[in-house]
């Protein structure tokens, strides 16, 4: 039941419906597959880049339309940069969407934290910080 309410959830903030060009603006790297691209800055983030992608995907997160996120990095921390399909919605978040979304943060510290810290933010369709999760 908590695993589809958390799919529900994360195909609400990945309903790409803004136009791929947005993405491409300062893309620097890239990895993709059928429904994913994972943008990331810095070269030697690579590795990480691609642990993220196999997590997301190996973890149901990937939705049935493509899906565009940004990991950037700042010292051991990096940022998730999830794109919100409605932003004006995004920015009144129900408190269960936050809930849901800070349990993603914690499992993926669980599962990929010996890289660094995760921090998972949402964005608007340019990766303009609409919501920062606290926690952890």
């Amino acid at each position: 039941m908590r695993a589809i309410a958390i799919m529900k959830l994360v195909h609400f903030f990945f309903l790409a419906t803004f136009v791929f060009s947005a993405c491409a603006q300062g893309e620097g790297h890239r990895i993709e597959s059928d429904y994913l691209t994972v943008y990331f800055d810095q070269r030697e983030d690579f590795e990480s880049a691609r642990k993220f992608a196999r997590y997301w995907k190996d973890h149901g997160y990937v939705a049935s339309r493509h899906q565009y996120i940004r990991l950037s990095r700042n010292q051991s921390v990096f940022q998730v940069d999830l794109v919100a399909s409605d932003s004006e919605r995004a920015k009144q978040m129900p408190f269960s969407d936050q809930k849901a979304l800070l349990e993603i943060q914690r499992e993926l510290n669980d599962s990929l934290g010996a890289s660094g810290a995760w921090h998972i933010r949402i964005c608007d369709a340019s990766f303009q910080v609409i919501a920062n999760l606290q926690g952890e």
